[in-house]
């Protein structure tokens, strides 16, 4: 262990730990949000499309 490590305690490490594990879950967010803005997008782009070639 590194001297930083060692002069943590329980309590320290859990919250690094709680922080570590809600900005991954914060980046995970914000990745699933765009990848289903991306398909809404390219769902309506579609429709868009097929209208167009209709006429």
């Amino acid at each position: 262990m590194t001297p930083l490590i060692k002069n943590l305690n329980s309590s320290s490490l859990a919250r690094i730990l709680f922080y570590s594990i809600n900005s991954n879950q914060l980046l995970m967010e914000e990745i699933l949000t765009l990848i289903f803005k991306f398909l809404l997008l390219e769902k309506r782009g579609l429709k868009q499309t097929t209208l167009g070639s209709e006429y």
